[in-house]
Parts: structure tokens; sequence; C-alpha cells
């Protein structure tokens, strides 16, 4: 029994430090993480139409929910989460300004990026863009 709380003992403060898991090579984790958010990039640009989210990325890359977030945080000092959550927003607010004949609704373009709650999308686009969604439209539409 004495012998077990040693072998504990001893081992606990590796546990608590995560010693076997810190890379011996810093440039080599950070490389890492750079390819992640690299192929984050690349799958994005491969399905322009689909709303990706989190589970989507780590399943496409191979990698795990912890991995993924580290990439994000030491890249863009943000969650993945954050990251698709915004992107996806200023998709919404490129289509709004484009103008085009195709997104005639916010409802209609908040949808299709993947905005199921409306007005929960139109607090988070209001406080990310400091104006309604329905405003951005407003205004593109005014334009000639």
């Amino acid at each position: 029994m004495g012998r077990a709380r040693s072998v504990h003992a001893r081992r606990q403060p590796e546990l608590l430090s995560g010693g076997e898991r810190t890379p011996s090579n810093p440039r080599r984790g950070a490389a890492a993480q750079q390819r992640t958010v690299r192929g984050t990039e690349e799958y994005l640009c491969a399905n322009p139409m689909r709303p990706i989210y989190t589970q989507d990325l780590c399943k496409a890359l191979g990698v795990s929910a912890s991995a993924l977030s580290g990439s994000f945080n030491a890249v863009f000092g943000m969650s993945p989460h954050r990251y698709l959550k915004l992107r996806r927003m200023s998709l919404v607010r490129a289509a709004l300004l484009s103008g085009s004949g195709h997104w005639r609704t916010v409802k209609g373009v908040a949808l299709s990026n993947g905005f199921w709650h409306l007005s929960q999308f139109a607090q988070d686009y209001k406080a990310t863009f400091g104006e309604l969604p329905s405003a951005t439209l407003a205004r593109a539409s005014a334009v000639p």
C-alpha cells in the first residue's frame, strides 16, 4: 500500500502539469495549429453553401475538439465556434449588401447560412455590425 501511494505521489505532478503531453518543440505545435487552421479554411472554401459547425470540422480534419479549439485560440484568439459564427455572420452581411435579387429577405439569407433562431440572429447581427439585418438590406436596396 505504501509503495502504491509513493508511485502515485511521484506521478501526480507530471499528470497535473501535463508533462508527457507538452511538445518538445514548440514550433512543431505551432505548425500543427497552422495546418489545422489552413485545413479549416480549405474545407470552408470547398463547402461554400453549407453551414459548417465545429463537429463537422473535427470529422473532416481528423482532429479532436480540443486540438481544434487549441489551434483556433492560438491563431485567432477565439474558439472555433465563435470563428464559425462570425464567418457565417459575415457571409450574411455580404449577401444582404450585395443587393442581388437572389436575397430578397433577411429570413432567407439567415436560414441559408445556418441561423435558425431568427430573433437571436437579429440581436447577434446588431451586436456585431451595429445595425439590424433589415437595415442592412434596406440600405443596400436603396443604393441605385
